[in-house]
């Protein structure tokens, strides 16, 4: 008989251990999944980033090669400008093919893979075609300014080709968002599935352990070790909901003693609110969590395994990455697409509702000479600074987007009388006559403002930011001559 109790005890000892084990393997993927995702996310964060700032680049371009149309065609600052501009728009579309360093909104090079998926590709050769087009007049103008016919020529096809350009990017910011999103849904799969497998683990150790409790108890101790120790929350219910097990993240994620804990029963703990479930912890925080029930018997009687998985870290990088799709990394206000979408979606209000819509294209004067003068930084707490004095002089239902480099826009939607739009002309423009101090200097601005009007200029959103843009450039003119 000593035998074979022996035998049988060795032979349960093998199979709690092969079980134990596999837990911990599904516990390392689940942790390696969790790993992969994060890692994933940053990955198309850079990604988007990078997408975002290619048409901010495109936008520099076609404005250096205005500029310089404007002003003299050797002048060594735009020289300067459009080399830069130009070869950061091109490494960074063979970075999107062929992987390498790439330079984030920050100014710093990060590690990038490179794109794989098909229609993203599409998009990146679509766009490096337009750019090798306008290369090979471009680098004649960089080689010789005095070369009219080639500076012409690239103005012309920087014109033509900037808002195809504008589109492709756009496109492939969506198309980047859709992969991260299909990646991240993927993931979770493979992430669920570990975790069922885990429950299962999970259920026969309970029920080898409780059968073997005399033969067992120091394989139990281990047991509990390696529980307390997962980086799950796992809690155990009987058949009416009331808690009989937390492991240690269980005590950690709810916030309650051990014996409190005991006491409660999953209406205590879990809430579902349109689809989604929260942990309530002991504090009255909700935390949304992913909850993984699995069934199991034991001595007779049902219970009920629960894991909990913190999904709120995810929920807060895709908001993170919605973030960066639809605003300006330094000033925070709606970026061009945003812009472009609310634009659109305000004049076909405005057709039904017989409302007028005014759009109000800003360029800062002489802020390139300020920005090389007093160095990047101060060039980005001056646009900061405007931006927020902007953003607080216009009506709160305005929208104030930027739309690249020195240039803003307000939407302004729902008026009925033409004078709101030169009252508010006139409010922008007083926002100059206070200085923009820094570190104790003053800094002096102004602006050069185009405005159009719907449906007065135009009836469609493309033919009011063109307009308005026009006559920007052509308020700029009228100053410089002024001057």
């Amino acid at each position: 008989m000593p035998r074979v109790a022996l035998s049988r005890y060795g032979k349960s000892k093998s199979i709690i251990t092969i079980v134990v084990c596999f837990f911990l393997v599904l516990d390392c993927t689940a942790l390696g999944i969790n790993l992969l995702i994060t890692k994933q996310v940053d990955a198309d964060a850079l990604a988007i980033n990078i997408a975002g700032r290619q048409r901010m680049l495109s936008q520099r371009m076609t404005k250096v090669l205005l500029l310089m149309s404007d002003e003299q065609m050797d002048s060594a600052d735009y020289k300067k400008e459009l080399a830069y501009v130009y070869r950061l728009f091109r490494s960074t579309l063979n970075v999107f093919e062929a992987g390498g360093l790439a330079v984030d909104g920050q100014g710093n090079n990060k590690a990038f893979s490179g794109l794989t998926d098909a229609v993203a590709l599409a998009y990146v050769s679509e766009a490096q075609h337009l750019i090798d087009e306008l290369g090979f007049y471009v680098e004649k103008v960089l080689e010789n300014p005095q070369d009219e016919a080639a500076f012409k020529a690239a103005l012309a096809m920087s014109k033509r080709n900037n808002l195809t350009i504008l589109d492709l990017m756009n496109a492939l910011t969506f198309r980047i968002e859709q992969m991260t999103a299909e990646k991240t849904m993927n993931l979770r799969w493979i992430q669920t599935f570990a975790f069922v497998l885990a429950l299962l683990n999970f259920a026969i150790i309970i029920r080898l352990y409780n059968k073997r409790t005399s033969e067992s108890e120091m394989l139990m101790q281990s047991f509990m070790h390696l529980v307390n120790n997962a980086a799950a929350c796992l809690i155990v219910l009987d058949a009416k909901g009331r808690v009989q097990f937390a492991n240690e993240m269980g005590l950690e994620v709810f916030g309650y003693p051990e014996d409190v804990l005991l006491t409660l029963a999953s209406p205590d703990l879990f809430r579902t609110e349109h689809g989604v479930t929260y942990a309530i912890t002991a504090s009255g925080e909700a935390i949304e969590i992913e909850r993984i029930e699995r069934k199991f018997v034991l001595n007779g009687n049902d219970f009920f395994i629960v894991t909990v998985n913190d999904i709120s870290h995810h929920a807060e990088e895709q908001a993170r990455l919605s973030y960066l799709a639809n605003h300006d990394s330094l000033t925070g206000l709606c970026n061009r697409r945003v812009l472009l979408d609310r634009l659109n979606s305000e004049v076909a209000h405005a057709e039904l509702s017989e409302t007028k819509v005014g759009l109000f294209f800003i360029d800062l004067d002489k802020f390139k000479p300020v920005n090389d003068l007093l160095g990047h930084a101060v060039g980005d707490v001056l646009l900061k600074t405007f931006a927020n004095r902007l953003k607080n002089a216009v009506r709160e239902s305005d929208i104030v987007a930027r739309y690249g480099g020195d240039e803003f826009v307000v939407l302004m939607s729902s008026v009925s009388d033409e004078a709101a739009f030169q009252r508010c002309s006139q409010t922008i423009e007083e926002i100059f006559i206070e200085p923009f101090v820094w570190e104790g200097n003053n800094v002096f601005l102004s602006c050069s403002i185009g405005m159009s009007i719907y449906p007065t200029d135009s009836h469609n959103a493309q033919g009011l930011l063109s307009l308005a843009d026009q006559r920007m450039y052509a308020s700029k003119r009228e100053r410089s001559t002024a001057v």
